[in-house]
């Protein structure tokens, strides 16, 4: 018998690293960050958190995952405060801010995220995506002119950078 097909998610078919499971991009991330010398890794980060805040950002990440924006949020909101501005939370809120289509605030989420972790090409791409809806394409585009210089062999900013230029009319530079 042949399985129903499942709705796909509105950002599953965004393959960045930002979009695994947490505990996924936890450790997958801290493997990365761990050759880039950055000391506080997501992986670590969770380990110190409570149960219950763990499992806010556990249940976020699953709303997340079934496009539940509004109980992730809820799930959000009772995270405390010492938690609630740590890199985990924001990547979450990052996450809902895509999924809520609310660009000003996803392109703030990924800027802050991207100047904490600027070796890490993937919050690059998440802010022009997000500038991309909030400001227009010459915005996103002068975001990854930024990130071509320090990540020149990453395919995924080269190619972003080819449409960015298809659309604006530079056909030569795409």
């Amino acid at each position: 018998m042949k399985e129903a097909a499942r709705a796909p998610s509105p950002i599953s078919h965004r393959p960045y690293l930002l979009f695994q499971p947490l505990e996924i991009f936890a450790a997958e991330s801290s493997r990365v960050w761990n050759k880039r010398g950055v000391n506080q890794k997501p992986a670590d980060e969770l380990k110190e958190f409570p149960d219950e805040v763990r499992g806010h950002l556990q249940r976020a990440d699953g709303f997340l995952d079934l496009a539940m924006a509004a109980r992730a949020r809820a799930e959000l909101d009772q995270i405390p405060a010492p938690y609630s501005d740590t890199t985990l939370v924001r990547i979450e809120r990052l996450r809902l801010a895509f999924t809520e289509k609310d660009w000003a605030i996803a392109a703030t989420y990924a800027h802050e995220l991207r100047e904490k972790f600027p070796d890490e090409p993937s919050f690059w791409i998440e802010q022009a995506y997000a500038v991309r809806r909030a400001a227009g394409i010459e915005a996103a585009h002068k975001v990854l002119m930024k990130a071509l210089k320090r990540f020149p062999k990453f395919a995924t900013i080269r190619f972003n950078l080819a449409c960015y230029d298809c659309q604006l009319g530079n056909l030569e530079a795409a």
